[in-house]
């Protein structure tokens, strides 16, 4: 073989190294940019769902809040009046506020009235059973000791996930004294889950 010949088979040799070589680094770069990528791209929807779960927990307590600070629902806990049943918690208000569950207690825990709402199927349905101890008598979901107390969170029933708030139940003005509980749930969907995980990051509050 001439050195010609031996000198063109080398740098053949080379050049395709060389393209080996190149192939399997930007193989690895494109491949660790995309992994990152994609690590970034869920670490955000996992940050945006828990920052839309968050602002979902607030807005129902201050619905609930809305709701316990009124002077209809401070005498309806005294009289038990029907008139306060029929013209605010129809099926209508459950179908605007999203609401499932609407529990009232008097100021020793009792449950004086309480309503669950299928909203899919638009119906009445009966109490969550798992919801029992989270009223029971003494339980800190419904034993407020102060009139700026209140308790939120995400319980979990044999049904799915609900978000809860409870509040204690005073006057319009926010003056006590504490007459009883309100406690207002919602059901965490799948479809909820989906729906909050596509919400814009600028539309959500900023939560660290």
């Amino acid at each position: 073989m001439t050195l010609r010949k031996k000198t063109l088979l080398t740098v053949v040799f080379l050049f395709i190294s060389l393209i080996a070589i190149f192939f399997f680094v930007s193989h690895s770069i494109l491949s660790g940019n995309f992994a990152r990528q994609e690590q970034h791209e869920v670490s955000e929807d996992v940050e945006r769902v828990i920052s839309a779960l968050d602002t979902e927990l607030s807005n129902l307590q201050t619905t609930a809040m809305d709701w316990a600070e009124w002077d209809d629902t401070y005498t309806f806990v005294q009289d038990n009046n029907p008139e306060y049943q029929e013209s605010n918690l129809g099926l209508d208000t459950f179908l605007g506020l999203r609401l499932n569950l609407f529990i009232i207690t008097d100021s020793t825990g009792k449950v004086i009235f309480s309503k669950t709402i299928n909203l899919d199927d638009r119906e009445e349905v009966t109490l969550p059973e798992g919801i029992n101890k989270y009223i029971y008598d003494n339980a800190p979901v419904v034993n407020h000791t102060d009139i700026k107390d209140s308790i939120s969170g995400f319980i979990l029933l044999s049904e799915g996930p609900m978000v809860l708030a409870s509040n204690p139940i005073l006057t319009s003005k926010g003056e006590g004294p504490i007459r009883g509980t309100l406690i207002m749930g919602r059901f965490i969907q799948q479809s909820d889950i989906v729906r909050l995980a596509k919400i814009p990051w600028y539309l959500l509050p900023y939560s660290r």
